[in-house]
């Protein structure tokens, strides 16, 4: 249940990165450091992993991939607003099964398993 749990918290970490700040760096997400306290601390040390693996992820980026993973970002963001009723665990749902579909990404980044999930998720958005 632990890994289900980090692997939740992974996911909403990935999610809130994308949602976390609009063009003027104002807040549009639910993640602020008052919420990540309220946390037990699994889920606090689950989130830290989370930004981590997605910073060297963009980090390891070139201008035109960075360029292109941000479209591809905001895409993604949109088709999600579109769908409210969506949640963390139904978004760790769709990460499993693309995970278990592909076999070939287990050793990839998870911001990058995260995002091929949603990619999937968002068909229209790719």
């Amino acid at each position: 249940m632990r890994r289900r749990t980090l692997l939740t918290v992974c996911l909403a970490t990935g999610v809130a990165l994308f949602l976390i700040a609009d063009a003027s760096g104002a807040v549009v997400g639910f993640a602020t450091g008052n919420n990540w306290l309220k946390l037990p601390k699994a889920e606090r040390v689950g989130y830290v992993a989370g930004v981590m693996d997605s910073l060297l992820l963009v980090a390891s980026l070139d201008t035109s991939q960075a360029q292109q993973f941000r479209a591809n970002s905001l895409r993604l963001i949109e088709c999600l607003k579109t769908r409210p009723e969506v949640t963390m665990g139904q978004l760790e749902a769709v990460v499993l099964r693309f995970r278990s579909l592909h076999p070939e990404a287990w050793d990839s980044s998870m911001a990058v398993l995260v995002v091929g999930s949603l990619r999937d998720f968002c068909p229209s958005r790719r």
